[in-house]
């Protein structure tokens, strides 16, 4: 027996969510939450129309907007998602990557506006990104926490990226004010 469900207007509204990070000594707020799915829904007859969920939140105070246009029950599980951070604290976030990486970001604030969209056609996934992404005050150490890049302000702006496929197309990379600092060891590796 197949059994179908249909669940309309979920809302969440002002929530927060305090993490103590006994660890690190930290502690990370997201708050101002607001969540909101109009429907969802196994019914044969919804599968095939657009769901716009939506969530807004601040991240330590930094913006986060997320709005979407998904059919998660259609064959095609085809999504729409437009992707916002303001100011978002890097370093903060990098404490938490799980591989160790081989620079160190003492700072930089990170800000999108980013497009993606998500198709399954013949069960083979496609997944495009358009859009832009800021670094501001980036300052980056080696291992050695010498060093060895800084800059005022990084600017990308994607007309197309395909990374299912490896297709890049970029429409700018800027760097204002990039200051790199490289070392050669006495075996004559580059630091880079």
């Amino acid at each position: 027996t197949t059994l179908f469900r249909s669940v309309s207007n979920i809302r969440l509204e002002n929530g927060q969510i305090t993490f103590d990070d006994k660890l690190l000594s930290t502690t990370h707020v997201v708050d101002q939450w607001k969540l909101g799915i109009p429907f969802i829904a196994t019914l044969p007859s919804k599968t095939d129309i657009f769901v716009e969920p939506l969530l807004r939140a601040r991240i330590d105070g930094s913006p986060l907007a997320i709005d979407g246009r998904t059919k998660p029950f259609a064959a095609s599980r085809e999504s729409e998602v437009s992707l916002r951070f303001d100011g978002l604290d890097v370093p903060r976030l990098m404490s938490y990557v799980p591989t160790k990486l081989p620079v160190i970001v003492q700072s930089g604030k990170l800000s999108t506006d980013l497009k993606l969209n998500f198709v399954v056609s013949n069960d083979a996934p496609s997944l495009r990104v358009a859009g832009t992404v800021d670094m501001n005050d980036v300052d980056v150490q080696d291992q050695s926490k010498a060093p060895f890049f800084a800059a005022r302000a990084l600017h990308v702006a994607a007309a197309t990226l395909e990374p299912l496929k490896s297709l890049y197309h970029f429409d700018e990379i800027r760097i204002d004010a990039p200051t790199a600092n490289l070392a050669r060891d006495k075996d004559g590796v580059v630091s880079v």
